[in-house]
């Protein structure tokens, strides 16, 4: 089989357009590695600026914690026990509920036995069962 001047020249067409595309890549593929280390280079650079201001932010603070005078330590810890205090009443229930819900259950729990409430809210056990 013989080739005809046409597919000879085809070849020699596509041959070309394919050496062209891949000097392109390998072009492309040197500006991707030349990208790569920039940006590497600046990731190292971002890093260190962000080790430098924390050390900075840590120390200024050291420096402000050790110059406070001592009425302005006064007011912090007064704002930390007013903070406690707040978390504290937050979280307890007052006694008062405790004891009824205590006396509820009692009452669920009764074996036939009645309570009377007494004018100042307290439930006292009866000593007659009405029955």
């Amino acid at each position: 089989m013989s080739e005809t001047p046409s597919t000879s020249t085809k070849d020699a067409a596509q041959d070309a357009q394919l050496a062209v595309l891949e000097a392109k890549v390998e072009h492309v593929i040197g500006h991707q590695k030349e990208v790569t280390q920039r940006v590497r280079k600046l990731e190292k650079w971002v890093a260190g600026a962000a080790a430098v201001i924390a050390v900075g932010g840590a120390v200024v603070g050291f420096a402000i914690a050790a110059d406070a005078k001592p009425g302005e330590q006064v007011f912090i810890n007064a704002w930390a026990d007013k903070i406690r205090q707040y978390e504290l009443e937050r979280n307890l229930t007052s006694p008062n509920h405790s004891i009824d819900g205590a006396l509820d259950k009692l009452e669920e729990n009764d074996d036939g036995d009645k309570f009377v409430r007494s004018d100042d809210g307290m439930q006292v056990k009866s000593i007659f069962a009405i029955r």
